[in-house]
């Protein structure tokens, strides 16, 4: 509930001197995806594959885990068992600086360790984006390129468009060297979703392929036009 409580926001100015801390322990709230091709020193990466999973990350990570005992009262068996649910929590929890992209993830995610007992959780106001923005290269603590969800794929320090593509087949970021893998198929698969496909799936995206690069657009060049009285034009030269 980040509407109710959430961490204290860190400016990017400050947040070098926050993560250099040994005592500070720096998550990194994204997606191996986003991860894969950049991340802050030392961060830990929880590798999920979607946000949802981030709670039972926190979870088995700081041994968050219910268990559940169940007593008999010996001198009043009519009040039955008793049962006791116990959280089992480490008697310190660390001190937490966390990242996202632009910070929104942030707040869900500090608010949830707020709930969970952590005392100290931190995390950086504008996130990634704004880091880039505002600290310069030579005093940065980023390493690689930042994932972004726009025509860009990728951002570096000054938020100059970075080196990666999209890879149609999975909407993941690749490489210079995935496009040099066996497994890349433009518009079809990468490194990373390859053997996640079935043939009929890339036959599939194949055929999609063809149609934007003849077209450059999926479905043909006339797909989504009307007519002013709301009938589908056709193609040119058909009947």
């Amino acid at each position: 509930m980040p509407t109710k409580m959430v961490g204290q926001y860190v400016k990017p100015k400050d947040w070098n001197t926050l993560i250099s801390d040994p005592d500070t322990m720096v998550i990194d709230v994204r997606n191996t995806y986003e991860t894969r091709i950049g991340m802050f020193r030392g961060a830990v990466d929880p590798s999920t594959t979607a946000f949802r999973e981030f709670p039972s990350w926190v979870d088995h990570q700081f041994q968050l885990v219910k268990t559940e005992s169940h007593q008999s009262d010996s001198t009043a068996d009519n009040i039955g068992e008793l049962k006791e649910t116990q959280i089992q929590e480490p008697t310190q929890l660390p001190r937490v600086a966390m990242y996202c992209t632009g910070g929104i993830r942030c707040e869900k995610a500090s608010s949830f360790l707020l709930s969970k007992g952590f005392k100290e959780v931190y995390h950086l106001e504008g996130g990634i984006l704004k880091y880039l923005e505002e600290v310069p290269r030579a005093e940065s603590l980023w390493d690689g390129e930042c994932f972004v969800f726009d025509k860009r794929v990728s951002v570096e320090h000054g938020l100059v468009q970075g080196t990666h593509k999209l890879c149609y087949g999975c909407k993941q970021p690749v490489s210079d060297a995935d496009m040099e893998a066996p497994e890349w198929e433009s518009g079809v698969s990468c490194p990373h979703c390859f053997s996640t496909k079935s043939e009929e799936e890339k036959e599939r995206a194949r055929a999609r392929q063809r149609q934007f690069e003849a077209w450059g657009i999926i479905g043909g060049p006339d797909k989504g036009r009307r007519n002013h009285d709301g009938a589908v034009k056709p193609l040119s030269g058909s009947l």
